[in-house]
């Protein structure tokens, strides 16, 4: 993946800026930045792990939970867990 998007870095966005006018260029940036944003929040809702900064629309670390002392549950509260109605059976 980061070897195309290099690719496309040192070839197609250097022709790119150098066809597009001082206007199309910050206007895009702006539009980028924008789609940028709106998809850390969005991604940033979905996993909550991460938040969007308000103010600047950087990624941060979520606020974590309190940490609960490890309990050992058994098969039928691991199972509901996994969204199973029976425990995994063991050989």
């Amino acid at each position: 993946m980061r070897h195309h998007l290099k690719e496309e870095e040192s070839k197609f966005f250097q022709v790119a800026g150098r066809l597009l006018s001082v206007t199309k260029k910050k206007q895009l940036a702006r539009k980028y930045t924008r789609e940028i944003v709106r998809m850390r929040r969005h991604y940033a809702a979905e996993y909550k792990t991460v938040a969007v900064a308000t103010a600047s629309g950087r990624v941060k670390p979520a606020k974590r939970a309190a940490d609960k002392p490890a309990t050992r549950g058994n098969a039928r509260t691991g199972a509901q867990l996994r969204g199973k109605s029976e425990p995994r059976r063991t050989r």
